[in-house]
């Protein structure tokens, strides 16, 4: 009211008319062209990955890509309008037929409204696709194309070296290309020991008339049980630490010598201070059920265990993951085996060995055999010297992976002696040395005394001399 009863009061300011409608189309076209151009120019690259996950009620997914994950540091971001305009490879849209058959469904029965489209993409599909970063600087996937993903044999296993290739020979192939083999290059398949006879899945890559075609994205179809023996994959892993404590100086990251079975990842090397919390922290987010760690007196190793053969493939079927916390999100990575021009301990033991005396001057070694094993060794040493062990003879250097006993004969019968038992996988690997057995004499029921062993009658004998 006082302002109101001023001299001075000025009356209000006149609106300035509008910019004519023309005016403001113009300028918003100018920018989406600016925007355009820029998108243009992030877009150039192209991208060769698989869906990781994609939940259509939810309306978004990632795709997991090595590239992208090495050049952005996280996986992609696929969102429900993306996807519903990815395009088959050479195609239209992927949920236009679905749509055409719940449309023609709903018009026969009747129902005003047809069923919704069958989700576009689902998970482990190939596709192809660009990246531009969202107002926060996350990379997002468009102009996605799905690729066809053809299946096929393992004709040749792919060697350790890129030059050394192998070759995957496929019906669908032919039909495709004229072509019934494809080229299989180590790099393309994770850290995945193929042999041959294996299935497989993959994508193409080029496929001109005449050109050799070569597999991309190659992964293994999960084996007959009666295969579960060999090793799946021999690798390296290099694992983010978290830091002790939020403000703490981050920790250097677990490098591991892991070793893929059918249903478990046995990883060896960790540190003391490793625990299975942070393990799980990390292998959880890929399916794992549990961890457990066994400390030996060469180091600690770790067995994380999965609920199928499927789960330990898509792991190991590729070389770069991504672990995200609360805080970031870091890359784990599948590295080829560390152990190259050597043979290293890699693998937990067995449990002690047994030795019995069933005749004088021969003794039995019994220990418990394991699917894992291509062929055991032996040792033996006189009790309480620590002296230095003698490798028992076999054929061809080892025993039989079927063999879970040894006869060794020619012992003296004065003498208590004790063994350990070590074994071999298909990857060349041997294993920690077992846990050393009780004592035991060449001599059928005579048990020497542990505590008394350390002075036979064959060491007083010496110290007389």
């Amino acid at each position: 009211v006082a302002i109101l009863a001023q001299d001075t009061f000025e009356p209000p300011l006149k609106r300035l008319p509008e910019a004519p409608s023309h005016s403001r189309a113009m300028a918003r076209a100018t920018e989406l062209m600016a925007i355009a151009m820029q998108q243009e120019q992030v877009d150039s690259e192209e991208f060769l990955g698989m869906v990781k996950s994609y939940n259509e009620r939810r309306g978004f997914g990632f795709a997991a890509c090595e590239r992208t994950a090495t050049k952005f540091g996280r996986d992609v971001y696929i969102s429900k309008a993306e996807a519903r305009l990815a395009l088959e490879e050479g195609g239209g849209p992927i949920f236009a037929p679905q749509l055409a058959v719940s449309a023609a469904f709903a018009a026969r029965s009747g129902q005003g409204q047809c069923k919704p489209p069958a989700p576009s993409l689902a998970e482990e599909d190939l596709i192809r696709f660009r990246v531009r970063f969202s107002a926060d600087g996350m990379p997002q996937a468009e102009q996605i194309r799905r690729v066809r993903k053809f299946s096929g044999v393992v004709s040749q296993q792919p060697g350790t070296e890129n030059e050394a290739v192998g070759r995957v020979t496929s019906d669908e192939l032919y039909i495709a290309f004229g072509q019934r083999e494809a080229v299989l290059r180590r790099v393309h398949c994770g850290q995945i020991r193929l042999g041959a006879g294996d299935r497989v899945t993959f994508c193409i890559d080029g496929g001109c008339t005449g050109a050799p075609l070569e597999a991309l994205l190659v992964l293994l179809v999960p084996r007959q049980m009666h295969l579960v023996d060999h090793v799946l994959g021999c690798f390296a892993l290099s694992l983010p630490r978290a830091p002790i404590a939020e403000g703490w100086p981050a920790r250097p990251d677990f490098q591991l010598d892991c070793h893929a079975l059918a249903d478990r990842i046995i990883l060896s090397g960790l540190p003391m201070d490793a625990n299975e919390a942070e393990l799980m922290a990390c292998f959880a987010k890929h399916g794992a059920t549990m961890t457990a760690l066994a400390r030996s007196q060469n180091g600690t190793f770790a067995s994380v265990a999965f609920p199928s053969q499927t789960e330990v493939v898509r792991f190991v079927g590729r070389s770069i993951h991504t672990f995200a916390d609360d805080k970031e999100t870091r890359l784990v990575r599948l590295l080829p085996c560390r152990r190259a021009g050597g043979c290293k301990t890699a693998l937990p033991g067995l449990p002690a060995p047994t030795l019995v005396s069933e005749e004088t001057g021969a003794l039995m070694v019994r220990w418990t055999p394991i699917v894992l094993a291509t062929g055991y060794t032996v040792e033996l040493r006189p009790a309480g010297q620590q002296a230095s062990w003698s490798l028992v003879e076999a054929p061809g250097g080892s025993f039989s992976k079927h063999a879970a006993s040894c006869r060794v004969s020619g012992l003296p019968t004065n003498v208590a002696f004790e063994a350990r038992v070590t074994y071999l996988a298909s990857c060349g690997c041997c294993s920690d040395a077992s846990d050393t057995s009780a004592w035991c004499m060449a001599f059928p029921n005579m048990a020497p005394t542990p505590g008394l062993g350390a002075a036979m009658p064959w060491q007083q004998q010496q110290q007389q001399q």
